[in-house]
């Protein structure tokens, strides 16, 4: 009885200690977990872009019932300031009213991974129609939404009507020392983080009424097919200064803002697609849309200009690229790249900069996400030679040079003394001189008496071969 008794007491013991374990290991689990940082401020702003939301729907004769495809867009001021030691991992923007990682399935329409203690952005966001005919406000999707509101309208006669479409910026936060996050790591799934705000824009829907003719539809059909032609595009690179532009880092750092300028020319007012390619520290390519609307500019001329400000917290090198969408020789521009030097020491004003020597692949990027600056280091400069000084001489490039009868004493490693060297008396004594002031001693020939001539010696005879 008594050894049931201890037995039962044993397997309650290891039963109690198992238990505190697994309890140990789930709080340690969860306090290894990375933590949200605090927020300071969260800024979602949506502003229409009127020329660049218009989606148009097709009459079938009966009805408004096809969307045609084409690209609309907003722009939108992005916004993330952390506290404490909190820094902004990733940022996405989704079409349709969501939170959190419910965003997941909606459309998204911007990723971004700026990794950086504040995030503060302007975007000019485009994205094709089908991707808003795919969103949904609440249960209601947005294409039940334009065909419905067409066929409300007049029957049989054109007309449009304004939108208004939900859109979602979240971002993801955490506590942190420094914020470096391996991209590789991160991947390029994002379904929403901790910080979430919403906003709305306006489209405008052009119903677009019967009777029309095949040649109208297939300029609906294909919206590149414009009658606009654009006849040039440039870009512009520029570094400027006002009261509040100034951005600064986590550590103190200042940096001048970057106006970005894409400038198009066309033929006559009206619409042109321009896209404008995007490079941080030869990392990955990102691109963004934009329906720009030329206008008579005087002269004859035509054209519209694309102005983008970019904000940095630490020096960059970056580099972009714009081009005309549509057609197959839509004009572009080279690869053109500009470094901002932050904590004073600011790149130079630049209308056009100079292009990169290090030009991305030829063709469009198939990763369009952005990675996170680096610091890059400012160029070596190689310090002047050391001024020699030469005391008593003259100094050259390298060396002193001292007057006859002086040598050079060196003082340090760039200074220099003429110093006259006392002569040394050369002791060694002519031999031609002292030989001739010696008396001359005459000379005695002395005569010996002839003696017996030698006689010559002769070998025995040895035959041959025998030694």
């Amino acid at each position: 009885m008594t050894e049931i008794a201890y037995s039962s007491r044993r397997h309650r013991t290891r039963a109690l200690l198992a238990g505190t374990m697994t309890a140990l290991l789930v709080a340690c689990s969860f306090g290894a977990q990375a933590e949200d940082a605090r927020i300071d401020e969260a800024v979602f702003d949506a502003q229409s872009t009127f020329f660049a939301a218009i989606v148009k729907v097709e009459h079938d004769g009966d009805q408004w019932k096809e969307v045609l495809p084409g690209n609309v867009g907003f722009d939108a001021h992005l916004k993330v300031d952390t506290k404490g030691r909190g820094y902004v991992e990733r940022v996405g923007v989704w079409l349709g009213d969501c939170n959190g990682t419910e965003c997941g399935s909606y459309p998204r329409i911007l990723f971004e991974v700026p990794n950086q203690r504040d995030y503060d952005v302007n975007r000019s966001l485009s994205f094709p129609v089908e991707q808003l005919l795919e969103a949904r406000s609440g249960a209601l999707f947005y294409r039940k939404r334009i065909v419905d509101g067409c066929n409300a309208g007049p029957a049989n006669q054109r007309h449009s009507f304004k939108m208004t479409v939900d859109a979602t910026f979240s971002a993801n936060t955490l506590k942190g020392l420094d914020a470096e996050v391996d991209i590789s790591e991160v991947g390029w799934g994002f379904n929403g983080g901790d910080v979430t705000r919403h906003d709305t824009f306006d489209v405008t829907v052009d119903c677009l009424g019967p009777p029309r003719t095949g040649a109208d539809r297939n300029a609906d059909r294909e919206p590149h097919r414009t009658k606009v032609t654009a006849t040039g595009i440039d870009l512009f690179l520029q570094t400027f200064v006002t009261p509040a532009s100034t951005q600064h880092g986590p550590s103190g750092t200042q940096c001048k803002p970057l106006k970005v300028t894409t400038r198009v020319a066309t033929d006559k007012a009206g619409p042109v697609n321009v896209k404008l390619w995007r490079q941080v520290n030869g990392g990955a390519i990102s691109g963004e849309a934009k329906q720009m609307q030329a206008s008579a500019l005087g002269g004859g001329k035509f054209g519209d200009d694309w102005t983008q400000v970019e904000h940095f917290t630490q020096t960059t090198t970056v580099q972009y690229k714009a081009e005309v969408l549509g057609g197959t020789f839509g004009p572009s521009t080279q690869w053109k790249s500009i470094t901002i030097h932050c904590n004073g020491d600011f790149a130079p004003p630049q209308s056009n900069a100079n292009p990169d020597n290090r030009n991305p692949p030829a063709g469009k990027p198939q990763n369009e996400a952005r990675v996170p600056t680096i610091v890059t280091p400012p160029p070596r400069v190689t310090p002047p030679p050391p001024r020699i000084v030469c005391v008593g001489g003259k100094a050259t490039a390298s060396a002193c040079a001292c007057p006859p009868s002086t040598s050079a004493i060196q003082k340090s490693s760039t200074s220099f003394q003429c110093v006259k060297v006392a002569q040394v008396p050369d002791r060694r004594v002519n031999w031609q001189t002292s030989h001739a002031s010696m008396p001359r001693r005459p000379m005695v020939q002395i005569k010996t008496a002839p003696g017996p001539r030698p006689q010559p010696m002769h070998r025995p005879f040895m035959r041959p071969g025998f030694r």
